[in-house]
């Protein structure tokens, strides 16, 4: 048995697809060809009879299959404009762009990112913005914010880094001079 689901919005190829019956909302957005460069990942509504039924995160779908959402004949799928975007580079797993929902932040970010690599100086985060037409960078105690449960939020554009640890190692001997392995 097929369906028919009717793809609009921020889609490459918005239109009404045929599919199978037992198909989700991931199916059809990769029959459509997915969000194009301008649609969110996150903000995808399924609406059925003019009702939004389901809201799809396609992160939440990605880490976690379950998140499924089966369509019905006759549903649209509509992707919204993408939201904010946060560049995250340095000691992190998965480096890249990130979008995020309102109120997420580091803690999100860095999940997102399979979280901070083994060398990774988490004291240490530079937030790199964009305000009033300047470019500022602000440094934050990560840590810390953590500890207190303070939130870091990012605002679209950021660049994040995370600084990896530079300390030296420790009960460390360094040889030198006319040796034959200096070192």
């Amino acid at each position: 048995r097929s369906i028919v689901v009717h793809l609009v919005g921020e889609v490459a190829n918005p239109g009404s697809y045929k599919i199978p019956a037992l198909n989700t909302v991931f199916n059809a957005l990769m029959a459509a060809g997915g969000p194009n460069n301008t649609g969110s990942l996150r903000q995808i509504e399924v609406r059925r009879n003019g009702v939004v039924v389901h809201q799809f995160d396609t992160y939440a779908f990605l880490t976690d299959p379950s998140n499924a959402v089966y369509l019905q004949d006759n549903d649209y799928v509509l992707v919204k404009p993408m939201g904010s975007v946060v560049s995250l580079e340095g000691a992190v797993l998965k480096p890249g762009k990130y979008e995020l929902n309102t109120g997420e932040g580091m803690a999100e970010l860095l999940q997102y990112a399979g979280g901070p690599g083994a060398n990774a100086y988490l004291p240490i985060v530079f937030v790199q913005r964009y305000e009033n037409k300047s470019q500022r960078v602000y440094t934050y105690n990560y840590d810390s914010l953590s500890r207190t449960n303070t939130k870091l939020l990012f605002q679209n554009g950021d660049r994040v880094f995370v600084q990896e640890n530079l300390s030296e190692a420790e009960n460390q001997v360094s040889i030198s001079g006319p040796v034959y392995f200096p070192g």
